[in-house]
């Protein structure tokens, strides 16, 4: 068990809109990759950040309260020094929640 915690539904905050936004690093800036995760987690609207393997260097779960919204929320992130590109993806419906319980053989 890792800790307990709150999970606070983005949406009864007004945040109705869910994606992922997949990011680039230019190849001369990963040298700057933490200063560049740091800036990401500054923004609110950032849920969570991995580093996959693949052709996607950073891949970003945010939230927005509308489509313009997550339009400005990933125009933020793409305009940060060192991101040569951006590919953004918009949950339409949540199929299955995060969940662990069948890890744990239940």
């Amino acid at each position: 068990i890792r800790g307990y915690a709150a999970q606070v539904d983005a949406e009864a905050l007004g945040y109705g809109v869910t994606a992922y936004v997949s990011m680039s690093i230019a190849g001369d800036q990963f040298g700057r990759v933490r200063e560049i995760e740091r800036e990401i987690a500054a923004y609110p609207e950032v849920l969570e950040c991995h580093a996959p393997a693949g052709e996607t260097d950073l891949l970003i779960r945010v939230v927005a309260k509308s489509p313009d919204d997550l339009y400005r929320v990933s125009e933020e992130i793409r305009l940060c020094p060192g991101i040569v590109r951006t590919s953004t993806s918009m949950f339409l419906r949540e199929v299955i929640p995060y969940r662990t319980t069948g890890l744990l053989g239940g």
